[in-house]
């Protein structure tokens, strides 16, 4: 019997072609090099729903195959000719570090436990044991593996809800900006020929009209240049660094000198 492929679910994708999802099957790595022990181990989940289950009975292959496919569980053997769990161990932690990797053996010494869990190990089984003491732990995994797949998503979508947020306060802003600036602009264009009329008190009346036909006349960097200084003198206002008749003094004198600019 060649236990070296899939005993399930035949199409078995690599990682670069996978996608992952929250609603993908688990995929379940088993290693034995006792064929015996590993088909039992995978009869036990052949009516098992979601679950994808690959059995080894080559430790060296399953290493070599770890670069290669992503698992969610692996369930190896401790003692093993070529490759031992400890290093299948050590492989999956450093390839696949969300892998949930038990460690089953008939030595259980205090020493393999504490390098079991130095190493990473989910959890440890010792041989003998009962297939419902199995069957738990593999429950337990799983829905740890789930929940964890869970909140990964729910992040997923907290982040690009936080983006799309963050696109719409920029949009609101630009927006708030350009209404800002369009109202400003027309409130000035309404006052500036009283505001020029003003400054031109005084002058011939020649002189006033040549003033105001200039001033009607600016266009380009003069014009763009007074409506900025106006309304930062409207801010210097609103925030009280300036009197009412320093920022009327104040736009007079930017308005005189605009229009001389544009001359």
């Amino acid at each position: 019997m060649n236990l070296n492929y899939a005993m399930q679910m035949l199409d078995f994708p690599e990682e670069s072609e996978r996608v992952i999802d929250m609603d993908d099957q688990l995929k379940m790595m088993l290693v034995d090099d006792d064929p015996t022990v590993l088909e039992l181990l995978v009869d036990l989940f052949a009516d098992q729903t979601g679950l994808e289950v690959r059995a080894y009975s080559d430790s060296k292959e399953a290493l070599e195959h770890l670069k290669t496919y992503s698992m969610d569980i692996i369930i190896t053997d401790l003692m093993m000719p070529d490759v031992d769990g400890l290093e299948i161990l050590r492989s999956a932690r450093e390839c696949q570090p969300n892998a949930l990797v038990v460690l089953i053996t008939g030595y259980g010494s205090l020493e393999t436990t504490l390098k079991a869990i130095d190493y990473g190990a989910y959890n440890y089984l010792t041989k003998p044991f009962q297939v419902q003491e199995f069957k738990l732990m593999v429950k337990n995994a799983i829905e740890r593996v789930r929940l964890a797949r869970r909140q990964e998503h729910m992040c997923l979508q907290m982040r690009a809800q936080e983006q799309e947020l963050e696109q719409l306060r920029q949009r609101c802003r630009a927006l708030e900006e350009r209404l800002e600036q369009a109202g400003y602009e027309k409130e000035q264009e309404q006052r500036l020929p009283g505001l020029s009329a003003g400054i031109t008190e005084g002058v011939k009346p020649s002189a006033r009209t040549g003033d105001l036909q200039q001033y009607e006349k600016m266009t380009g960097p003069p014009k763009d240049r007074l409506m900025r200084e106006l309304r930062e003198l409207s801010r210097q206002r609103r925030e009280g660094l300036i009197s009412e008749e320093e920022h009327e003094q104040r736009k007079r004198d930017a308005l005189l000198k605009n229009m001389k600019s544009d001359v």
